[in-house]
């Protein structure tokens, strides 16, 4: 189970640990995003030193149907206490956690300042 809580300005937080291609590791806060169809966002300081490798661009789009160019990386999370390999797209913002890292998983949010957050693994 991965645990978070709900912030004053009712966002979900988890906290997640990312590691680098050169086994740098990182423990960061991740905003639960159900509207963002990919894995995880990082801020460009993170991936610079975690030295995460390149998987080169990909569009993106934004719910106003906007879209742009993003640079992509590989990245492995800790999920459910194993090694999960993440496409992490370059965002300068709270890192993101989205709807692809969250498939196969019951989340539950108690929607009030420290509200706790749970993230279950759900049977195959």
């Amino acid at each position: 189970m991965i645990r978070g809580e709900v912030g004053q300005s009712r966002e979900a937080l988890i906290e997640i640990e990312v590691t680098g291609s050169d086994t740098r590791r990182l423990s960061l806060s991740a905003l639960l995003d159900t509207g963002f169809y990919g894995y995880l966002t990082l801020p460009s300081e993170v991936i610079r030193w975690l030295s995460l490798t390149s998987a080169g661009q990909v569009v993106g789009e934004l719910a106003n149907g906007m879209r742009f160019d993003c640079n992509a990386y590989f990245a492995t999370v800790s999920w459910h206490d194993r090694p999960r390999l993440v496409l992490a797209l370059e965002a300068d913002s709270t890192p993101l956690l989205g709807t692809s890292l969250l498939w196969g998983n019951l989340v539950t949010m108690e929607m009030q300042e420290g509200g706790p957050v749970t993230i279950d693994e759900l049977s195959p």
